[in-house]
């Protein structure tokens, strides 16, 4: 399964889109994708998706909201295995995806080693930035870009598509 967070969020499995349309589903989404891997507690999803006031009912909505992801993206399963990239540990949640997986992880691999190309292989650098830059579809994180929780993220992101751009001139 492959998530694309550099622009609004599409999810796609093999040839497949996989539709996640509700609001906070997406956002619950991007939130486990920017922790990359680490376990985000009930506590701080509510928090970071209803910072101004947690529903009544939080851990309630917050595994509704869950359960509708985790079907959303088996929808999509193309494997057919049914198994859920969406784990629970603990009092919390995690997405389990390969580093590859997430293009913002692919553009940063790639804008690295472009980076590391400029003196040696210009060329060679030139090709990896434009393969990088090539990911993005709008801003870091779109869907979530201005919540609090992804900021400093989508900040950090952006700054880093705009020293790739400038290296792909250097180069």
């Amino acid at each position: 399964m492959q998530f694309q967070v550099l622009g609004p969020l599409h999810v796609r499995d093999g040839e497949h889109t996989i539709d996640v349309t509700a609001p906070k589903q997406r956002a619950l989404l991007l939130l486990l994708l920017l922790r990359g891997g680490r376990v985000v507690s009930t506590d701080a999803m509510l928090d970071a998706l209803w910072p101004d006031e947690r529903p009544t009912t939080g851990i309630k909505t917050v595994r509704f909201h869950i359960s509708k992801l985790r079907k959303a993206l088996a929808s999509g399963d193309s494997a057919g295995g049914g198994l859920s990239v969406i784990e629970t540990r603990g009092n919390g949640y995690l997405v389990a995806v390969e580093h590859h997986d997430v293009d913002a992880h692919r553009f940063e691999a790639l804008a690295s080693a472009g980076r590391a190309e400029l003196d040696a292989r210009p060329d060679r650098a030139q090709r990896l930035l434009s393969e990088a830059l090539s990911l993005w579809r709008g801003r870091a994180y779109g869907d979530v870009a201005y919540e609090d929780f992804a900021v400093a993220e989508s900040r950090r992101l952006e700054e880093l598509r705009l020293a790739a751009t400038e290296h792909r001139i250097m180069a």
